[in-house]
């Protein structure tokens, strides 16, 4: 028998946990600073309220009618529809969310194996064991040393290891139900810490302040080109942070207890998930003002600008613990999340233990990460292209990811959607207005598929 989340609130907190990650913390600070502030943030929720929202609705619908793994339930409902097609939709719906799940693991590794590494390497400083402080310079070091970056990704392997191998779901739904509120709780301590901070309060301003420069509203008029960037750096960010497409939202869908209103439990994932990433741009853009950090991109401003500023500040080096123990944290729910379906899936399959499964799964990924962290270290790339794999294999998942939510859209709009609706006809009809319930069927029909294809479109040629 089929085991599922022992509450709604438990399976909407381990969702939120699923979609805050480090998309939230890592990337959505950058974005709101160079791509408007509050109107970078005005129009994230726009995209949310309209699109993201009920893609993320969807996806969890279609995971909680099924019940079974992506590939099969596709299959099963396309029986219904499309009997003929059926083996067809499961690979065009059911592969590609579990190849971005497979991929998403490997910048996480990476990424993770970071974080922790500055974790211990400010336990040891602030106990006295070590007398290196984590500095700027850290991360080039870091970089450059092939098997302490491997290590570290093996040790962010292992702890997720024994919670899905030998953890049950309830045992994920309680370290969720931890993590989360720490998540929050942490943030909110060192947003007050910023504020103690000269010159903290007015970074924070420019998270909700509008920059109509870096929007594309200038005096010389409207710059097509760049709101175009900025639109699209919106929607792949709403994807990224919801964790849509990476059957993810699928799977717990299938897990959702049977009283959950699926309705409801979307709205306060949403809320959880907007609400960290507001948070975490609060404390980093506060941080980088008061202390003139540069707008850098992804891991410059993470592991090299900031540390700049927690140099610089009176215990700084707390400060910098419980940044990165935020950034673990939220992306260690997230990374559990991704090798689930996977390691579910590989287990039915070729019906072997998760045990089995998951270190099939983690030793693929493992070499994959061990290629990328060549790059860093120069054995597979020039000096100056540095760290291409790692942006190759960044624009490869993110491509992958928006390819699967437009054949999961197409699907839902096209041949599922009769049957998902029917089997949540009473919560839509009691929870969403009829206008909201005719809309979701035409934004999967219509409008999903065509925005989709145009970011696609942009990020294969970034025109």
């Amino acid at each position: 028998m089929q085991k599922l989340f022992s509450s709604e609130k438990g399976f909407v907190l381990t969702m939120a946990g699923a979609a805050i990650g480090l998309g939230n913390i890592w990337r959505f600070p950058y974005l709101v600073s160079n791509y408007g502030g509050g109107l970078f943030l005005l129009l994230y929720l726009l995209l949310l309220v309209f699109l993201g929202y009920f893609l993320l609705l969807g996806e969890l619908s279609f995971g909680k009618t099924t019940r079974k793994n992506v590939i099969d339930g596709t299959k099963e409902i396309a029986s219904v529809t499309d009997p003929n097609n059926q083996n067809r939709w499961a690979k065009i719906v059911g592969v590609p969310p579990l190849l971005t799940a497979f991929m998403m693991n490997i910048t996480y590794l990476i990424v993770m194996g970071w974080v922790l590494f500055y974790i211990i390497q400010n336990v040891l400083y602030l106990s006295g064991v070590s007398t290196t402080a984590v500095t700027s310079q850290t991360f080039i070091d870091l970089t450059n040393n092939f098997q302490k970056q491997l290590f570290w990704s093996f040790i962010c392997v292992l702890t997720a290891a024994w919670l899905l191998v030998k953890g049950t779901l309830h045992q994920i739904e309680k370290i969720a139900c931890i993590f989360i509120p720490a998540i929050f709780f942490i943030l909110i301590y060192l947003i007050f810490w910023a504020l103690s901070q000269d010159g903290a309060g007015e970074g924070i301003k420019n998270v909700f302040k509008p920059d109509w420069v870096a929007f594309g509203i200038t005096e010389n008029g409207f710059d097509i080109k760049q709101f175009i960037n900025v639109l699209f750096a919106a929607l792949s960010q709403l994807l990224y942070s919801l964790s849509i497409g990476m059957a993810v939202a699928y799977f717990y869908g299938t897990r959702a207890p049977k009283e959950t209103n699926i309705v409801t439990s979307t709205r306060y994932i949403v809320v959880l998930d907007t609400l960290c990433s507001v948070l975490a741009s609060m404390f980093v853009l506060g941080i980088s003002h008061a202390y003139e950090i540069p707008k850098d991109v992804g891991y410059n401003l993470t592991f090299i600008s900031l540390p700049v500023a927690f140099e610089q500040m009176i215990a700084g080096s707390v400060v910098m613990f419980l940044f990165y123990v935020v950034l673990y944290l939220a992306a260690y729910t997230s990374l559990v999340s991704h090798f689930m379906p996977l390691v579910h899936f590989v287990s039915e399959k070729l019906k072997v233990t998760k045990g089995i499964a998951f270190t099939v799964v983690a030793t693929a990924d493992l070499i994959l990460v061990s290629l990328v962290l060549l790059s860093f270290t120069g054995s597979l790339s020039t000096k100056e292209a540095k760290s291409s794999l790692f942006d190759i294999t960044n624009l490869a998942t993110d491509t992958m990811l928006l390819v699967s939510v437009f054949t999961m859209s197409l699907f839902i709009g096209w041949v599922g959607g009769k049957t998902i609706y029917n089997t949540f006809k009473e919560q839509f009809n009691k929870s969403l207005p009829n206008t909201q319930v005719g809309y979701m069927k035409n934004l999967f029909r219509f409008a999903a598929p065509l925005i989709l294809m145009l970011i696609i479109l942009n990020t294969l040629f970034q025109f």
